[in-house]
């Protein structure tokens, strides 16, 4: 998350409240579409009046403001936040190209570097903030309905454990954890009291114990036009000592599974794509080649897909780190659209057998599994 210069890191509680309400959103996929927006608006708020059940509109009756107010406490100062990852968190060396550029390389956690390429890039590394670096999050609730208190909450655990804030959030970054709860919490389910803190977990099978408990009354989706959590995929991994070990672990296996396409001789750059678009293939027969979707039939282009594949880093104490992969549900394309490139218009449907042939190369000894 950054302030409005783009750059200066910054927790910023609207950022948080739209995460909260995408996780919210995943989590109830069992609504139709009508029912979904009038109780998301009614919770969070938005304009425009409000749906009946049965579609008609309700005059004089407006969605108004949120129910809750998010405040940043305790936030970030200029100690919290390194400029780069490189020299701080990843030691390097410096390399010379044939043309005389010189750049840095990783000595090691050249996974990691991989799935956060984008804040390492010559002379645009971004800076962000230290690991373990504490901070508050203050919930005002303008009225005591338990069931929209606990509906806002179910989507706040669901980011703690699923999702994570700010740059490549889908790639290992911004992962947090809730250390304590504090305040009137007599209108809070226990299922939520009993999980939001996550102490005192030593073992995956632990982890994937607390998740069966915050899914459990989670409905089988009418709707998997988007991410949704019902039917998503989880990989829990034995924890490591530290946040690089535990993301390196799962960066570095899908640096070298998606390095394979590309050798030579079948130099496949279209299975890549089912991990997220849009992707640009530089210096491809002396063209650069951007990978994007069309729909077949009206030719409408779909220029950005989020990765339905998430990495994360869950910390339950001192030394406990567990890397964590989700595989959403949800069609990654809407139907009749395919992946195609910008120099020859060739195209390819979405292929989900490549995304589990990743989850495929790690042992399965080395995880807990389950299916939401």
């Amino acid at each position: 998350m950054s302030g409005a210069d783009g750059m200066t890191p910054e927790l910023r509680a609207p950022s948080i409240k739209a995460l909260i309400r995408y996780w919210w959103r995943a989590a109830n996929a069992d609504l139709n579409m009508g029912t979904l927006i009038d109780n998301e608006k009614n919770i969070f708020g938005g304009t425009g009046k409000r749906i009946k059940q049965n579609g008609d509109t309700q005059k004089n009756k407006e969605y108004g403001r949120s129910k809750v107010e998010i405040r940043v406490k305790h936030n970030i100062s200029n100690y919290d936040i390194s400029d780069s990852l490189y020299g701080n968190d990843i030691k390097y060396k410096i390399k010379q190209s044939e043309k005389g550029k010189r750049y840095k390389v990783p000595i090691k956690y050249e996974g990691i570097c991989y799935l956060l390429y984008s804040t390492i890039l010559p002379n645009k590394e971004r800076k962000y903030i230290k690991a373990d670096t504490n901070f508050s999050i203050v919930l005002t609730f303008n009225d005591r309905d338990k069931k929209d208190i606990n509906e806002f909450l179910k989507g706040f655990i669901f980011l703690e454990y699923f999702g994570a804030l700010g740059t490549r959030s889908r790639r290992g970054a911004g992962s947090f954890r809730v250390l304590s709860l504090n305040g009137d919490t007599e209108y809070i389910d226990n299922n939520i009291k009993d999980n939001i803190v996550m102490d005192e977990i030593d073992n995956n099978a632990e982890v994937i114990k607390r998740i069966k408990n915050i899914t459990r009354n989670l409905k089988k989706p009418v709707n998997e036009n988007y991410s949704v959590l019902k039917g998503s995929k989880i990989l829990v991994f034995y924890p490591r000592d530290t946040w690089e070990d535990a993301l390196e672990f799962t960066g570095s296996n899908f640096k070298k599974f998606r390095g394979k396409f590309y050798l030579y001789p079948n130099n496949d750059i279209y299975s890549p794509a089912n991990f997220g678009l849009p992707i640009m293939h530089k210096k491809r027969d002396n063209k650069s080649t951007k990978m994007e979707a069309v729909n077949e039939k009206n030719y409408k282009q779909i220029k950005r897909r989020s990765s339905p594949l998430i990495f994360k880093v869950i910390k339950t104490g001192e030394n406990i780190y567990f890397p964590v992969i989700i595989y959403l549900n949800g069609e990654f394309l809407p139907k009749g659209c395919v992946i195609n490139n910008n120099i020859n218009d060739e195209t390819k449907y979405p292929n989900r057998n490549v995304v589990n042939d990743f989850l495929n190369t790690f042992n399965r000894n080395d995880y807990k599994e389950m299916t939401i």
